[in-house]
């Protein structure tokens, strides 16, 4: 699977991606702070804390961010919490951050065929997406993913899971956490999805797709 910047097969210690865009490229639908302070004060400090969860613990430091969040059960009780939390946090903001760009292009064909399958247009994919980001119930996540025979389906999923991965790739992800749209939408979580939906980064999603069989 080739999953952008996305570390899914990179190891201890796990570098931040740079973004692929200017804080404020993706303007007027999201604003610089919004973007800043989520990439610098939120996606930052995730990747900080997993790598000080196991700075203490050189026998895992081999194993690929993928490895550790698909096999729980075998990372050390003390830190498992922290490594499964901070590790999600990190994936699901750099997926986040990957379904967003500042240019918007044509949908490549084989997407907006899948598209149309699974939701008749591109417009009731878009409602769709939007009522499934409001049907998030507190903090989580609104994705667009491809199952391992490549059929289209809609998922949420709470706080920073990943247990979708184990069956599932995702191309297009929406943080629906407060931090991601409160400083420039308030509490108006739609107008924020309404926002997303117009910078989906259609080429890096059929990237994602075209590792599926």
């Amino acid at each position: 699977r080739v999953f952008s910047e996305v570390p899914m097969y990179s190891h201890y210690p796990f570098k931040p991606m740079s973004l692929p865009y200017d804080f404020g490229a993706l303007e007027p639908c999201l604003c610089r702070q919004t973007i800043s302070v989520h990439y610098n004060c939120h996606y930052l400090k995730y990747v900080e804390k997993l790598n000080d969860a196991l700075k203490g613990y050189p026998n895992y430091w081999s194993e690929s961010l993928f490895c550790l969040l698909s096999q729980p059960e075998k990372i050390p009780s003390d830190v498992r919490t922290a490594v499964v939390n901070n590790g999600g946090g990190v994936l699901n903001h750099q997926f986040y951050f990957n379904s967003m760009t500042p240019c918007r292009r044509e949908i490549p064909e084989n997407l907006r065929r899948k598209l149309e399958k699974s939701f008749v247009s591109v417009e009731k994919f878009e409602k769709c997406f939007i009522d499934a980001g409001m049907s998030v119930f507190g903090s989580g996540y609104a994705a667009l993913v491809a199952d391992k025979s490549g059929r289209l389906k809609i998922i949420t999923f709470p706080k920073q899971d990943t247990s979708y991965l184990s069956d599932c790739i995702p191309l297009v992800v929406c943080d629906v956490w407060e931090h991601a749209y409160y400083l420039q939408f308030h509490s108006d979580r739609e107008a924020y999805l309404c926002a997303f939906v117009k910078l989906i980064n259609w080429k890096w999603a059929a990237e994602q797709l075209s590792q599926t069989r």
